[in-house]
């Protein structure tokens, strides 16, 4: 998260949990790099044009950061539990749908692999428990009704 024409460069940053964030100092004066809310607290000192300080991100949250010199300067770091986010500008969709996918497989017990290249493209795994079949039922029990029914495209 480059530091740039006293702003913080890009203002939104989404990372995994534990990455470590590089702020780097592209300006030709001092910044000092800090946050004190919304998650992990820490203050990373001054540093001049082509310095940098880093800071690893160890919970899930939405860190603010300021700059102590200049105190038009914020961003945020949103942290997150799973790699399916989103950068993409509004009007080009939400990008939900994958974190959805995401968080619905997980809930039923199974696993999203994704493998992906730059300018190859992207090739996405997803596995789910099968469901074992329920005996089957004497003469004298009632068969209750399915409650719904499901049905997915991929």
């Amino acid at each position: 998260m480059a530091q740039h024409g006293q702003q913080f460069i890009p203002r939104v940053l989404p990372v995994l949990v534990g990455t470590t964030v590089e702020f780097p100092n592209q300006d030709n004066f001092y910044h000092n790099v800090f946050s004190v809310a919304g998650g992990e607290r820490f203050d990373l000192g001054r540093f001049g044009q082509g310095g940098s300080a880093s800071q690893t991100f160890t919970g899930p949250a939405v860190v603010v950061i300021h700059c102590e010199m200049h105190a038009d300067m914020k961003a945020y770091v949103l942290v997150l539990d799973n790699p399916f986010f989103t950068t993409k500008d509004p009007e080009r969709g939400t990008g939900l749908g994958l974190s959805t996918v995401w968080g619905l497989v997980q809930g039923m017990g199974g696993q999203v692999d994704l493998d992906s290249e730059l300018g190859q493209g992207t090739t996405l795994a997803i596995r789910v428990p099968l469901a074992t079949p329920a005996p089957a039922a004497s003469a004298e029990e009632e068969v209750p009704a399915q409650a719904g029914r499901c049905a997915c495209w991929w």
